[in-house]
């Protein structure tokens, strides 16, 4: 998209925004169904305007998920090694790293939840073996990820490859047991909607329609600390983005 027609579409994006913002306003006060109602209907206009179909009725309300603390399990790693090649001592590799090696294979934990193993020898298939390391099918795309309930954990995957030196299995983990939750004063669907259009005006990206909106999480992981936040997912026809549910932000993690 050249810089014209991205200022074309953010002129159009402030024009509606203006024009909705004070229903906007109101709606995000007011939980009546016919609010909701009219809710929905505004913001399917205002992306019609920006030519992106959207269906009234995949728009959905005010997040109800918590944000949870995560505290890194070292018990839980040693538990996952021993289900993938039995025991084996704890090598710490510096930077969080740990290590862990026997006659079977060898398996590694970083700190960011990440984690690499190669099973010499085994005879479960790929299913059982990504069953064994907590992933489960996703909905969306037929991957395995993580989840935490119901809710599917956005960044968190896993993956299995055969190759020459063995069996491979890899991705990023919930890497201990999420903490009592706390929510707070979440943006309405319509900030959520109209922060991802300015987002993909931005960033150039050409979008014609969405398909599905889902909440879900992403595990934020700093130096000292990491959370599972909840975010909303939007799958659009030039993609899937997340969109932080406390912030309205583009999730980048």
């Amino acid at each position: 998209m050249d810089t014209g027609k991205l200022k074309s579409a953010a002129i159009i994006i402030l024009l509606c925004v203006n024009l909705a913002f004070g229903g906007i306003l109101i709606f995000d006060g007011i939980n009546n169904a016919g609010a909701a109602a009219r809710e929905r209907g505004q913001l399917t206009e205002i992306m019609e305007k920006n030519g992106i179909e959207i269906s009234p009725g995949i728009i959905p309300g005010r997040c109800e998920l918590e944000a949870h603390s995560v505290v890194r399990s070292k018990s839980g790693e040693a538990e996952l090694v021993s289900v993938l090649i039995g025991q084996a001592e704890e090598q710490d590799q510096g930077g969080n790293i740990y290590y862990y090696e026997n006659a079977y294979g060898w398996v590694r934990f970083r700190s960011s939840g990440s984690f690499e193993a190669c099973l010499y020898d085994d005879a479960r298939s790929d299913g059982e073996l990504l069953t064994a390391v907590g992933a489960a099918p996703s909905g969306f795309d037929g991957g395995d990820t993580y989840f935490y309930g119901k809710n599917e954990i956005f960044n968190c995957r896993a993956s299995v490859e055969r190759g020459d030196e063995g069996i491979m299995i890899s991705g990023r983990r919930l890497m201990g047991e999420p903490g009592q939750g706390h929510a707070g004063e979440y943006p309405s669907m319509s900030t959520v909607l109209i922060r991802f259009l300015e987002h993909i005006v931005d960033e150039g990206i050409v979008c014609t329609r969405i398909d599905d909106i889902s909440p879900g999480y992403m595990m934020s992981v700093s130096a000292v600390s990491a959370e599972l936040r909840p975010v909303w997912r939007i799958s659009a026809d030039s993609g899937a983005y997340c969109i932080w549910a406390d912030s309205g932000e583009a999730a980048t993690e």
